[in-house]
C-alpha cells in the first residue's frame, strides 16, 4: 500500500505545480494594464492637427509607457476614419480618429454691410467673396437673392 500512496502523493505535487506555474503565467499575463490618455475617440477638424496624449502601461506595477510601440494610419488631409495603435507585447489598445470638415464655408463681404442708394439709381452689388478650408475658395458657386426695388424708398436684404 504504501507506493500507491507515494504516486497520489506525488500526482498531488506535480498537479500542484502545475496550477501554480498556471496561475503564475495568468499573473504575469493579467499584470499589464493599458490605458488611453484622452478621449478613445477624437473628431478633429479638417485643416487641424492632433497632437496625441497618448497611453499609460503598466506592467507589474512599473510604468512602462516608453516602450510602446506607436503606429497611425492617420492622413489630416483626407476626410475619413483612422486609428492610432499603441502595442506593448501582445497587449494592444487604439484610439480612433475621425477627420471631419465641421467648419462652415467663410463668407466676407465686399464693401460694407450697409448701402445707401439714392432712389431710382442703379444698385451695383459689390458681392462678396466665399473660402471653405476645404475646398478653397468657392466664390462661383453663391448664389444671391433679393428683394431690392430701387424704384421704391425701404430697406432691402440681399442674402448670399
Amino acid at each position: 500500500m504504501a507506493p500507491i500512496k507515494r504516486m497520489t502523493i506525488l500526482s498531488f505535487v506535480s498537479l500542484y505545480l502545475l496550477m501554480a506555474t498556471a496561475c503564475q503565467a495568468q499573473l504575469y499575463k493579467d499584470s499589464i494594464s493599458m490605458s488611453l490618455l484622452g478621449e478613445p475617440s477624437v473628431v478633429i477638424n479638417y485643416g487641424n492637427h492632433y497632437i496625441d496624449e497618448g497611453v499609460v502601461v503598466l506592467d507589474d506595477g512599473k510604468d512602462v509607457s516608453e516602450e510602446v510601440i506607436v503606429t497611425d494610419d492617420v492622413d489630416f488631409d483626407m476626410l475619413g476614419t483612422y486609428h492610432i495603435s499603441y502595442v506593448y507585447h501582445d497587449h494592444t489598445i487604439e484610439r480612433e480618429i475621425i477627420i471631419k470638415d465641421t467648419d462652415p464655408p467663410e463668407i466676407v463681404l465686399n464693401g460694407s454691410a450697409e448701402i445707401f442708394i439714392p432712389l431710382d439709381e442703379t444698385y451695383a452689388d459689390p458681392a462678396c467673396n466665399c473660402v471653405d478650408n476645404l475646398d478653397g475658395d468657392i466664390t462661383d458657386h453663391i448664389t444671391t437673392t433679393s428683394d431690392l426695388d430701387v424704384s421704391k424708398q425701404g430697406d432691402y436684404t440681399v442674402i448670399y
